[in-house]
């Protein structure tokens, strides 16, 4: 729904936390039924090759882990 907002998120201050929360409750709100994620937002994900050298894992307990990206450099 939202492919690393992070990097710019803070530069729009509340009204980034604002866009992620609407972007968030819009898909929801589709009711699509399958699940969505924001890459690196809501649930840290992996997003390269080199995931194993880079990737923390996930940022809750309660959180998968998941692969999102696989570019080369």
């Amino acid at each position: 729904m939202e492919n690393e907002y992070t990097t710019v998120q803070q530069a729009y201050k509340e009204h980034g936390t604002r866009y992620v929360q609407w972007a968030a409750n819009m898909v929801v709100g589709l009711g699509t039924g399958v699940p969505w994620i924001m890459c690196k937002q809501l649930i840290n994900t992996c997003n390269g090759r080199y995931c194993g050298d880079t990737f923390s894992g996930p940022n809750s307990p309660n959180k998968p882990t998941l692969w999102t990206e696989n570019w080369t450099a």
